[in-house]
């Protein structure tokens, strides 16, 4: 590895910045839990309860079964985040049971609230026990829906509404039919890089 290619990461992070003006928000749970909590959420779209996760090195969190059960982000995750149409939202996700059917193949796997509007991202999920799953949430309205329901799309200006005043980010923990445990890891929020940015990536290769 030369020094170009050594240093190409931290250049490459810097230059996004000063590009779009916003960097990358993370939680990857090296020395805690970076302020994440547990949190219950209905088929009503009503949020309740309370609970604290735990920490584990090398770094991750975890949770035991607490009903419906989702990872709510903390506050550095939250606010406006209108700069962020068009990145996404990826994460690690574990489950020691991890026995949903895989029948249908896809499942919601993350929630976004804002504005009085709850959407519903629809993709992978984890199929088996005790293996890391990535989930890579793009932030367009392709694989957003409303209400629980894959017949009722979300559009773009619904998501613009949500990130512009993003009030909840839940990432579904309830993969298994019982007491299950549901583990987090690598929450990456990023934006789209500008397409002359995108040119300069040739620079690491």
């Amino acid at each position: 590895m030369n020094a170009t290619q050594r240093w190409f990461p931290f250049y490459l992070a810097v230059l996004l910045i000063s590009v779009t003006g916003v960097g990358q928000i993370a939680s990857t749970f090296d020395t805690d839990n970076d302020g994440w909590i547990v949190r219950d959420l209905t088929v009503d779209e009503i949020v309740s309860g309370e609970w604290s996760v735990y920490w584990t090195s090398p770094g991750h969190i975890y949770s035991p079964d607490v009903g419906s059960y989702f990872f709510s982000a903390p506050s550095k995750f939250l606010g406006d985040k209108s700069a962020y149409i068009g990145g996404s939202i990826s994460f690690d996700i574990m489950n020691n049971l991890a026995d949903y059917s895989t029948d249908r193949g896809t499942y919601f796997n993350l929630i976004l609230q804002g504005e009085g509007i709850m959407l519903f991202h629809d993709g992978n999920f984890p199929k088996q026990p005790y293996v890391w799953t990535h989930i890579d949430a793009s932030l367009n309205s392709d694989k957003w829906y409303k209400h629980w329901d894959i017949n009722k799309q979300a559009t773009a200006d619904e998501l613009a509404s949500v990130l512009g005043n993003l009030q909840g980010v839940y990432v579904y923990a309830d993969w298994g039919w019982g007491g299950d445990t549901a583990y987090l890891d690598n929450v990456i929020m990023q934006v789209v890089p500008e397409p002359s940015t995108l040119s300069l990536l040739d620079l690491g290769a």
